[in-house]
């Protein structure tokens, strides 16, 4: 099982990363250089947060996040106009960032 992403992922062709159902702890900030990422699955993991270039990726229309160990989402998951499917359950979440309603549009 991984433990750990590449921290220099320069893949900015790749549209699918599947990376479920290992221990991961974090993504890499690297992840922002994929720009032409748009399904990202990084369910039961142990993820406790994200990092803020996620939420730079505009071309994500799905984003399964579900079984990690969530606490919070930033703000800028708001400008991630073009998701149409995100998967939070079995989280740590106890609550989501006002921007949400900005999703999809």
């Amino acid at each position: 099982r991984l433990v750990s992403l590449p921290s220099e992922m320069g893949l900015g062709k790749l549209t699918m990363l599947e990376c479920n159902d290992n221990q991961l702890q974090s993504l890499p900030d690297s992840i922002a250089r994929m720009t032409s990422l748009q399904y990202l699955e990084a369910g039961g993991n142990r993820l406790t947060s994200l990092p803020e270039a996620l939420f730079g990726l505009r071309k994500i229309t799905e984003l399964k996040l579900d079984k990690n160990r969530l606490e919070s989402l930033p703000s800028s998951i708001g400008h991630m106009r073009v998701l149409e499917k995100l998967f939070l359950s079995r989280n740590r979440l106890p609550s989501l960032p006002n921007t949400m309603g900005k999703l999809g549009g």
